[in-house]
C-alpha cells in the first residue's frame, strides 16, 4: 500500500488515419453522396445527396491534373455528374419559352409574313420529329413486349413520343395565334408563361450547376470500389490521427489535451502524442467493452498513413502500485 507509482501502459492497436476525408460514393440504386469527414473529433463536417429519377442515365466525368493526378487542392472542381433527364428538361423548357416569346410578339404585333413562315417551319419539323417518335416508340414497344428491351428504355420511348405530342401543339397554336391575333389579355397570359418558364430554367440551372463538385480540402486522390458501391476519395495526408481502442476500465484515466506515448510493437519507435477526443459511444472488440481515443501526433509529416493497425503499447504515465494492480490483474 505504499504511497509507490509505477508506470502505466495499455496494450492496444492503433491505426494512422487522416485529419479529414472527402469522399463521392455512388450506390447501386444510382444515389450519389458526398460526405466531408473530421476524422480527428469523429464529426461528419457536411453531407451532399444527389437523387436522380427512376430510369434516368447519369454519367460521372473526373478532372484530374494530367501531371499530378493522385493530388487535388482545395476549391478544385472534380466531378462533373451528368443527367440526361436533366438536359431534357433544360432543352425542352428553352425550346418552350422561345416559343412563348414567339407567340407574345405576334399577339403584339398582328400577323408578320416571315414569323409565320418561320413558325410554319417549326409546326412541320414538330410533325416530323413526331413520327420519328412515334416510330420509335412503336418498335421500343415491340421489342419490350417480346421482353429485348427494359422497362426503362421503353418509358424513356414513351416520354420522348407525349413530349413531340406536346411540342406539335404548342407550335400550332403559336401559328393559330400569329395568324388571327388575339384579345389583350391573352398577351397577360403569354407574359404568365413566359415568366414560369424562366423561372423553371433558372431552377434546373441551379440544380445543374449543384452536379459540379469541388474539393472541400486539399489531399491525395484514390478511387475504390466495394460491393454495390464505388467511391472517390480525396484524404488531407498533411495531418494525421492516430485511432487507438481503450478498454472501458481504463477510460477514467483518459482526459482529452493530456500527453500520451505510443510504442509501435513491431518496430519500437515512439511516438509523442496528445489526446485529442474520447468516442462518446462504447464498442465490443475482442470480447471487452471499448471506446475509441483519437490522438494527434506531435510530428505528423514523419508518419506514414498506414492502411492497417499496428500493435502499440499506450504510456498513460504513472499510477500508484494498488491502481496498477487493479488494472493489471483480472481476479476470477
Amino acid at each position: 500500500m505504499a504511497p509507490i507509482e509505477v508506470p502505466y501502459t495499455i496494450e492496444s492497436v492503433v491505426v494512422a488515419v487522416p485529419a479529414k476525408e472527402w469522399k463521392v460514393t455512388r450506390d447501386a440504386n444510382g444515389i450519389i453522396t458526398a460526405n466531408l469527414m473530421d476524422r480527428q473529433h469523429g464529426l461528419l463536417v457536411s453531407s451532399t445527396q444527389l437523387n436522380f429519377e427512376r430510369g434516368d442515365q447519369v454519367n460521372i466525368r473526373y478532372h484530374l491534373d494530367e501531371l499530378h493526378p493522385t493530388y487535388v487542392a482545395e476549391g478544385k472542381k472534380v466531378i462533373t455528374v451528368e443527367s440526361i433527364e436533366l438536359e431534357q428538361r433544360l432543352i425542352r423548357a428553352a425550346s418552350q419559352l422561345r416559343v412563348e416569346e414567339r407567340n407574345r410578339e405576334a399577339l403584339a404585333t398582328g400577323q408578320k409574313p416571315e414569323l409565320i413562315t418561320q413558325l410554319e417551319a417549326e409546326v412541320d419539323l414538330a410533325r416530323q420529329t413526331l413520327d420519328l417518335q412515334q416510330k420509335n416508340f412503336n418498335r421500343i414497344k415491340g421489342l419490350y413486349e417480346n421482353e429485348a428491351v427494359s422497362q426503362a428504355e421503353f418509358e424513356q420511348a414513351e416520354t420522348a413520343l407525349n413530349e413531340a405530342r406536346v411540342n406539335v401543339k404548342i407550335a400550332a397554336e403559336a401559328l393559330q395565334v400569329a395568324r388571327t391575333g388575339e384579345k389583350p389579355e391573352s398577351i397577360a397570359a403569354a407574359n404568365a408563361r413566359i415568366k414560369a418558364l424562366k423561372a423553371e430554367l433558372e431552377i434546373l440551372r441551379r440544380k445543374k450547376e449543384g452536379y459540379e463538385l469541388a474539393s472541400p480540402i486539399s489531399g491525395k486522390a484514390s478511387y475504390e470500389t466495394g460491393p454495390g458501391s464505388e467511391a472517390f476519395v480525396i484524404r488531407d495526408t498533411s495531418a494525421l490521427t492516430l485511432q487507438i481502442p481503450v478498454k472501458m476500465r481504463d477510460r477514467n484515466l483518459l482526459v482529452i489535451g493530456q500527453p500520451v506515448r505510443l510504442k509501435i510493437r513491431e518496430t519500437g519507435r515512439l511516438i509523442p502524442a496528445r489526446l485529442e477526443s474520447i468516442g462518446p459511444e462504447p464498442q465490443l472488440l475482442g470480447g471487452e467493452l471499448t471506446v475509441i481515443v483519437n490522438a494527434v501526433p506531435e510530428n505528423a509529416g514523419t508518419i506514414a498513413n498506414w492502411s492497417v493497425p499496428m500493435r502499440c503499447e499506450l504510456d498513460l504515465g504513472k499510477v500508484t502500485i494498488r491502481e496498477f494492480l487493479r488494472r493489471a490483474v483480472r481476479w476470477q
